[in-house]
């Protein structure tokens, strides 16, 4: 669980990142 968690998180940083807000 804590793998996917992180995997997850980091994606989701990664899409913020690149979106531009």
């Amino acid at each position: 669980m804590s793998c996917d968690l992180s995997l997850l998180v980091y994606l989701s940083c990664c899409a913020l990142w690149e979106s531009p807000l």
